[in-house]
């Protein structure tokens, strides 16, 4: 590469490095990431515990390496006082991009559910810590032009001015704390169900540089889905997720189809497919995304893909992101209870 170009990007590279935020985490089938979601959803659903595990593969055409988010969790139910608590543990690992920018984050999710005349609400709260590291052995600086060769060198700068010529590390610690709630109520054919989450409450500092304040601000999700149940092997749920942090904004809708399969040899109970679009409300859409999935036994599979629309689609032609989706839920053994109503004689 032409050395002026090389110290051009490397110098650009540095101006954006002040300001660098870590990538928000996010899938295509939001709902099959249900912890990540929001921390109501911790026990949100019919069983004793399950395991989740969701994988995302992104740019592919695009970078040298890809992008890559793999998130592995799991809850389960606990009764203290007749009274319904959930808690479980999460676990994230993305990488995103060339420079090795990696965000690893552990997090502690737990919530309460109460039944209030048929309407159940879930109030859930996460903490963990998030470390963020960045690869800089193949960077380099304005500090690294060694003028007597002509050319850019990583790590002269240290050998001229000191280990404190570039004044940051590549490794931070950050607290999170995420807080929700979710509504949700069963009528006779349909389902309706509503969320609020709010991430990074406690906005803490993500600057590699100790002098410098860089907040990681507050992400909000506001989610809806209805269950409409056509008949009894039958099931369509739209949905959507609105996300907004600052002035970024992110948009899923469109919706799934289920149908019941009658039993068989293979244990395969149900097939699913759904197709949304990502919209970031700019004039185009960024991602048509196609779903394909399955119930089989106790494991609900999801494989996915973004076709990219957006501008970016003449360097990446429509080539988005991959991602598959497996969850395991374990039936319930505590035994609903349903009052009904009788004449009084």
């Amino acid at each position: 590469m032409n050395q002026w170009v090389k110290g051009f990007l490397t110098g650009l590279i540095c101006i954006i490095y002040s300001a660098v935020n870590a990538q928000d985490i996010h899938f295509s089938q939001f709902y099959a990431s249900p912890l990540l979601l929001n921390p109501a959803n911790t026990g949100n659903y019919d069983g004793d515990w399950r395991i989740i595990n969701n994988d995302r593969t992104q740019w592919r055409s695009i970078t040298v390496t890809p992008y890559n988010t793999i998130a592995i969790g799991g809850d389960m139910q606990y009764y203290i006082h007749n009274e319904k608590f959930s808690a479980g543990l999460i676990f994230v690992n993305d990488k995103s991009g060339t420079l090795g920018l990696t965000t690893n984050q552990a997090i502690f999710t737990g919530a309460w559910h109460k039944i209030i005349k048929n309407n159940s609400f879930h109030i859930g709260i996460q903490a963990g810590v998030m470390m963020v590291s960045f690869d800089s052995k193949d960077l380099t600086f304005p500090y690294d032009y060694n003028s007597d060769a002509g050319l850019y060198s990583s790590g002269y700068g240290n050998q001229i001015y000191g280990t404190d010529a570039y004044n940051f590390g590549n490794r931070i610690y950050v607290p999170i704390v995420n807080a929700g709630i979710i509504w949700n109520r069963r009528f006779r054919n349909y389902m309706p169900e509503f969320g609020l989450a709010f991430n990074n409450i406690n906005t803490p500092n993500e600057s590699f540089d100790p002098q410098v304040k860089q907040p990681l601000n507050i992400r909000q999700n506001y989610h809806a889905a209805c269950h409409f149940y056509l008949t009894q092997k039958v099931t369509i749920t739209p949905r959507i997720l609105y996300s907004r942090e600052t002035t970024v904004l992110e948009e899923l809708y469109g919706g799934n189809i289920s149908y019941k399969i009658p039993a068989n040899k293979f244990n395969l109970n149900s097939l699913m497919f759904g197709t949304y679009i990502r919209d970031t409300f700019s004039q185009q859409a960024d991602a048509a995304i196609f779903i394909f999935g399955a119930n089989i036994h106790k494991i609900d599979i999801g494989i996915s893909y973004d076709i990219n629309v957006s501008n970016l689609q003449l360097a990446s032609n429509y080539r988005g992101a991959f991602e598959i989706s497996l969850v395991y839920t374990e039936i319930s053994t505590i035994f609903n209870k349903f009052t009904i109503p009788c004449d009084r004689y």
